[in-house]
């Protein structure tokens, strides 16, 4: 729960009494610590989230990217992201100001076996220990060539060019000697 300090500069008789004034006050705690927006994406620049998608690769870092309204202290926020094969990462929370409320967490995949993140994930976040949202995103395979893959075509271009050529020496030694 954010606990909100504040001074009154008026009476609390003409308000109601101090009953209302603390119910006002902890709606208002209750409000400050709304979620505005959130994004789950590929990096956060300026404090604004950057290549918002819900697909990953088994390499990517997976930024969940979290905007909290008007907060004079925004608490504990924590992210807790469950994967394929029984994965879980608790990732407390990290705060980056520029004039707006935000933060975000950072899940490296690449930490990872990429066989082990392949699939459908969830996170979800917490604001003072309440879930407030959880969101899904897929992980998909490397695609694409390997670091090996050029040397093995090589070598297969290499034993082909041999086989290639040993046929050859044999064709023309069977025929020339052949003639004579």
């Amino acid at each position: 729960m954010i606990v909100v300090t504040a001074t009154s500069l008026y009476s609390y008789a003409s308000h109601g009494g101090r009953e209302a004034f603390l119910e006002d006050s902890s709606k208002q705690a209750k409000d400050a610590a709304q979620v505005v927006d959130h994004a789950i994406c590929k990096g956060v620049e300026d404090g604004r989230p950057v290549g918002k998608t819900r697909k990953f690769l088994s390499d990517d870092q997976v930024f969940c990217w979290v905007k909290i309204a008007d907060s004079v202290d925004r608490g504990k926020v924590e992210w807790l992201f469950k994967g394929p094969n029984g994965i879980e990462r608790s990732i407390p929370y990290r705060e980056e100001r520029s004039g707006e409320d935000y933060c975000y967490a950072v899940l490296d995949l690449s930490r990872y076996k990429s066989t082990e993140v392949v699939g459908d994930w969830k996170v979800t976040v917490y604001v003072d220990e309440k879930e407030v949202f959880t969101d899904e995103f897929r992980v998909e395979p490397l695609g694409g060539l390997v670091w090996w893959g050029p040397i093995v075509g090589l070598l297969m271009i290499f034993m082909l060019g041999a086989i290639l050529t040993l046929s050859f020496k044999r064709m023309f030694k069977r025929k020339g000697s052949s003639k004579t």
